[in-house]
């Protein structure tokens, strides 16, 4: 695709039913929520942002956010928890990049770089040090690979089966292993200081 004119802007309210359904298609039908995108816009330890092209089209959608020591611990599984890197299980704050999910077509150009750039910002801003990914490996690709390689985030880990307890209890499927659960997929755990 050539260069395109878009934008990004907070996300809002009236943003997230196009987000999610960006989220169905790319990472898999019921893998987030409104109601969980809605929690999260009056969270000043969340950054939401989407993209839209010059028809104000949403094409885009990230956000990350800060968690504590506990809402990390809260928000895996203990078989997830137990699998993480030592520094990132006893780190006090962590700079989480949750999702940064962009339609197919638009895919290659940068604009996921860039919404990453903005989540860097937001950290730093924060006074937050270590950031951390959960990157997607399937059969068919490694999703938000070329982002972090880009800006020198290392491989500290790689899980296999990271999703499949998740899923199973919230019902989500993926685009790789089907619309149902389980997911099967690996994850790939990007983490730097900064």
């Amino acid at each position: 695709m050539t260069k395109i004119n878009y934008t990004l802007k907070p996300l809002d309210d009236h943003s997230i039913d196009e987000a999610i359904q960006i989220c169905n298609q790319e990472l898999g039908k019921g893998y987030l929520s409104a109601e969980y995108i809605q929690s999260l816009l009056n969270n000043e330890n969340a950054y939401l942002v989407k993209a839209e092209n010059s028809n104000l089209e949403i094409f885009g959608f990230g956000f990350c956010t800060i968690l504590t020591h506990q809402d990390l611990i809260d928000s895996l599984h203990p078989f997830q928890f137990k699998s993480l890197p030592e520094n990132i299980k006893t780190e006090p704050f962590i700079g989480i990049t949750n999702t940064i999910t962009i339609k197919n077509e638009y895919k290659g150009i940068g604009i996921g770089s860039t919404i990453f750039k903005q989540f860097i910002a937001f950290f730093e801003s924060k006074s937050i040090h270590l950031i951390t990914a959960f990157a997607w490996k399937s059969k068919e690709g490694f999703n938000m690979e070329g982002i972090f390689k880009k800006h020198n985030f290392p491989i500290v880990k790689t899980i296999e089966n990271y999703w499949k307890l998740d899923s199973i209890e919230k019902k989500y499927g993926c685009p790789s292993c089907g619309d149902f659960p389980p997911c099967l997929c690996t994850a790939v755990i990007f983490s730097k200081t900064i």
